[in-house]
């Protein structure tokens, strides 16, 4: 039987995001695997509010460009565990990728498997 991926949520997560215990869990970054569905705990996410996602929209780059990399689901793939970090590339649900590098005492809300 083939195993059906996780589809990963392509929304913007608010800073005050709240898990949902029947489809979240909350794990540390030495627990991260490949394939699995995160989103960081809100200690480093920006409020969606200061962002608009329309084509004419300008912002400030280090604010924009944090939300995109922070406040939305991705699956972790190509990991390295080094020096006490993690590394990962995120692909989000539009497909683009983002390297992403944090101290491994971070925690990650990860989407549960339904299976």
């Amino acid at each position: 039987m083939e195993k059906i991926e996780i589809e990963v949520p392509g929304v913007i997560v608010p800073a005050n995001f709240q898990m949902d215990p029947a489809t979240d869990d909350l794990i540390r970054s030495n627990s991260l695997l490949e394939g699995m569905v995160v989103l960081i705990e809100d200690i480093s996410r920006e409020s969606p509010l200061q962002h608009e996602l329309d084509p004419e929209h300008e912002c400030d780059q280090h604010k924009c460009v944090r939300l995109l990399r922070e406040s939305r689901w991705c699956r972790v793939s190509s990991i390295v565990r080094r020096n006490g970090l993690i590394s990962f590339i995120g692909v989000y649900a539009d497909g683009t990728k983002r390297s992403r590098t944090y101290n491994q005492s971070y925690c990650w809300f990860v989407k549960k498997d339904e299976n």
